[in-house]
């Protein structure tokens, strides 16, 4: 959850350029969140529903959605890891299907590439504010664009997949599936 009018700061976060770019707006809180410690405050889990209830997409941009979602209760997991908040019907961007995590390509890609792939991060962020397979290149140029970090947790066939892996037959599958010529 981002700060209170964190794209208003001088030193903004990252993601708000990226928005920005895109044409996203960034939901803030109101007021600063009422759980603190040490370095931060954060939203407890009712200021959290009242935050976010009627945001359009959710990019959840920490471990995988899996982590906050109990698919058997079909709610969402409170901060303190037991509490269950629900029924997450009651947020629009649960409504839409609009719900996004970063591990698409695995648990640990986002932390590690996408520093070095700003430009995909981007693309994904503007894919996913408009809804489109398709976003707006340099000079106004349309290009396809497949999301690479942001996985839609409402649709199977964007199942985090490990960077990496190879299988049973390493020279085969790895060979064929990072494109090497051997």
């Amino acid at each position: 959850v981002p700060d209170v009018d964190a794209c208003d700061q001088e030193q903004k976060p990252w993601y708000c350029n990226f928005l920005a770019r895109c044409s996203g707006v960034l939901l803030t809180p109101k007021t600063k969140g009422s759980r603190c410690g040490t370095w931060s405050c954060h939203l407890s889990d009712d200021e959290f529903v009242e935050y976010a209830k009627d945001a359009d997409i959710l990019i959840y941009t920490s471990s995988g959605w899996n982590s906050v979602y109990d698919s058997d209760e079909k709610k969402l997991i409170g901060i303190d890891g037991v509490t269950r908040i629900g029924p997450p019907q009651g947020f629009k961007f649960f409504k839409k299907h609009q719900v996004y995590d970063t591990v698409l390509n695995g648990e640990n890609n986002w932390f590690e590439d996408r520093f070095a792939q700003q430009d995909i991060v981007q693309a994904d962020f503007c894919a996913a504010v408009s809804g489109s397979k398709v976003i707006k290149g340099k000079k106004g140029k349309i290009i396809a664009h497949k999301r690479k970090f942001l996985r839609n947790v409402f649709y199977p066939e964007e199942q985090s997949r490990e960077i990496g892996t190879c299988g049973e037959d390493p020279l085969k599958s790895c060979k064929d599936t990072l494109g090497f010529k051997w």
